[in-house]
């Protein structure tokens, strides 16, 4: 038990710790972050609900699944609309912490809500935290149903596709999911065309200013004495001429989740199914050349389930990563902020790798360390 379940057990700090949770989502139901700026959710959910196809008749950013997250927003008046975004993220926890079952992973979530959600709250990255807890629950427990609530929630955001990298075992239903969501993915191709359609939209977009890559543009610039060119395009503060860096970034990061997966497939590992998932979703959340504040809430729940050091270690990157999500100036002193915040990601997510690449092999690949135990 780390220091951290200790303290959590204890009864003043976890009254303390309960009680800063219910400020905390109170005020942010009441006063929600625009973490969608300048996207308007009431707006997309209103042209659903007149029948607008998107990609064809307005631009969507976010690949199709992703169009769940904005129907309630539709319904509701413009100037509750956040305020209604929140509270699905508010339902999409309570869901997640219900099924992490173990009472130390439960109070463990507690306490990252706290840090975390204010980045929750007027988005819609909840319903992708809750698809990659729920697969990686029901995967671990070998229920297949997992894979068809991974394939959905890549749908939302590709992250929770990483169920096929840390899972060998993909049977019929796990084959049958993928087919499914890669042709999910691609069909707003066929109806859209150009930035319209999210594909294009990503591909030619830059680095942007939180990524693990504009914090390696920035730390050359500290040490050279240069400075740093932002600007502000596809929505998003993006770092000038740091797109070799973003390229190199995704080949090399890519390369290790291939090594990572070839590993677990070919020889399967004698490691906690928790911590390999988190391997998986660290490396190519590090390799993506968007790293917004918000998106370290979706690796959150796996470094919950992992515990141990994994969720001691995450607490720092979760508290810089809303200490930069408050700087509005988008300066140097932001960018200093994130460098810190990445360069712990980084070396969580190398240290998580190499357990990977160097645990020792089941012997009968059937059987999870959890049921050998």
């Amino acid at each position: 038990m780390t220091v951290l379940d200790r303290v959590l057990q204890r009864p003043m700090t976890w009254r303390v710790v309960c009680g800063l949770a219910v400020l905390i989502h109170v005020a942010y139901v009441l006063a929600p972050f625009d973490v969608l700026h300048p996207v308007d959710a009431h707006e997309l959910g209103r042209a659903l609900l007149r029948g607008d196809i998107p990609y064809r008749d307005f631009a969507l950013e976010y690949p199709p699944g992703a169009l769940v997250g904005f129907i309630l927003p539709g319904l509701v008046p413009s100037g509750i609309a956040k305020s209604v975004l929140a509270l699905q993220a508010l339902v999409c926890e309570i869901v997640v912490w219900r099924i992490l079952g173990e009472d130390a992973a439960r109070r463990r979530f507690v306490l990252f809500t706290v840090l975390l959600f204010p980045l929750l709250s007027g988005g819609f990255d909840a319903l992708t935290m809750l698809t990659v807890a729920a697969s990686t629950v029901l995967l671990v427990r070998g229920d297949h149903r997992g894979w068809w609530v991974a394939a959905f929630g890549a749908t939302i955001k590709l992250f929770p596709g990483t169920a096929w990298g840390w899972n060998p075992r993909w049977g019929r239903t796990g084959v049958i999911a993928l087919v499914v969501t890669v042709g999910v993915l691609l069909a707003p191709l066929v109806v859209g065309q150009g930035r319209d359609v999210y594909v294009a939209y990503h591909v030619e977009r830059g680095v942007q200013q939180e990524s693990l890559a504009a914090s390696a543009s920035h730390l050359g610039a500290r040490l050279t004495g240069d400075e740093v060119d932002i600007e502000y395009r596809f929505r998003a503060q993006e770092v000038v001429g740091a797109e070799g860096i973003g390229v190199a970034s995704l080949l090399a990061f890519g390369a290790l989740a291939v090594a990572m997966a070839l590993r677990v497939r070919f020889r399967p590992v004698l490691l906690d199914p928790w911590v390999v998932a988190l391997a998986f979703m660290l490396v190519v959340l590090c390799g993506s050349k968007v790293l917004s504040p918000q998106f370290v809430v979706i690796a959150m729940p796996l470094a919950v389930g992992a515990g141990g050091l994994w969720a001691v270690s995450y607490v720092p990157v979760a508290a810089l990563s809303i200490a930069a999500f408050l700087d509005d100036s988008k300066g140097e002193q932001f960018m200093d902020v994130v460098l810190v915040r990445n360069l712990l990601f980084l070396g969580l997510a190398l240290v998580a790798a190499h357990r990977v690449l160097t645990a020792p092999q089941r012997v009968n690949p059937h059987v999870t360390p959890a049921m050998a135990e």
